[in-house]
């Protein structure tokens, strides 16, 4: 129980991140995720399946934000660079 605590409380720092950088479905989501664990958590006590579903609607969040993240981290950046020669001039 503890270790889900805590992975909802870690799911407010990507969804500051994201915010930051205009995504804002994705800080949508890192707030939303760790609202439907809790709910499991719950709904655990009158069936084991709010439980289950909880737990596994937060488990694959983790592994969607690092796709995403590394995903952005390797495209690359785009740089226009002319040399002289290419401009048609001499040194």
């Amino acid at each position: 129980m503890i270790g889900h605590l805590a992975l909802c409380a870690a799911f407010l720092v990507p969804a500051r991140h994201f915010d930051a950088h205009r995504r804002r479905g994705w800080a949508i989501g890192s707030r939303l995720v760790p609202l439907g664990v809790l709910a499991g958590f719950a709904g655990s006590s009158p069936t084991v399946a709010a439980f289950t579903i909880g737990a596994d609607l937060g488990l694959p969040w983790p592994a969607a934000i690092t796709a995403r993240l590394l995903k952005a981290q390797t495209t690359p950046a785009v740089t226009v660079t002319t040399t002289n020669r290419q401009r048609g001039q001499r040194r």
